[in-house]
């Protein structure tokens, strides 16, 4: 479980969700940073800090996988 504050960024592999994605990471927030093509976060999966995951909004089932990922991996989602 972390500490810092996790914060989830939808669309983080390309414009406005990567921007978020860079200032909530330098603002030293713990980032679950997901698109629905993983392929696109392959160049911050390795980040401290930084859980990348694949992620359609539109999929109840997969929202649910990130939740639990999420819940897993840091314990909350602020």
């Amino acid at each position: 479980m972390t500490t810092e504050q996790v914060v989830l960024i939808t669309g983080a592999g390309q414009g406005l969700g990567r921007a978020i994605y860079a200032r909530s990471h330098r603002e030293g927030f713990t980032v679950v940073a997901t698109d629905v093509d993983v392929s696109r976060l392959a160049d911050i999966a390795d980040n401290p800090r930084t859980l990348a995951a694949a992620l359609d909004v539109t999929d109840t089932g997969a929202a649910h996988r990130v939740a639990d990922m999420i819940q897993t991996d840091c314990g909350r989602l602020d």
